[in-house]
């Protein structure tokens, strides 16, 4: 992953994907800060290989977005 934000992010992926392809992104942390995996639908909305533009289809968990904030996963900004 090159970036990611609250509306999706940038992977660099080894396999050619469509646009409007569904796909499960799973995102391994710290282990000591985020003892699980953020797990997130998304769907790709841009496809230049070697990277895949995705949106998320759902709002994200609050552990994804203290994760880009740098917080702890346990806290929620909500």
């Amino acid at each position: 992953m090159r970036d990611a934000s609250i509306s999706g992010a940038l992977i660099e992926c080894a396999v050619e994907l469509p646009t409007f392809t569904q796909l499960r992104v799973e995102i391994l942390a710290d282990a000591a800060s985020f003892p699980e995996p953020i797990q997130l639908a998304a769907r790709v909305v841009r496809a230049e290989h070697p990277c895949i533009g995705v949106e998320w289809r759902d709002v994200p968990p609050p552990a994804l977005e203290n994760l880009l904030q740098g917080g702890d996963p346990r806290s929620s900004s909500r």
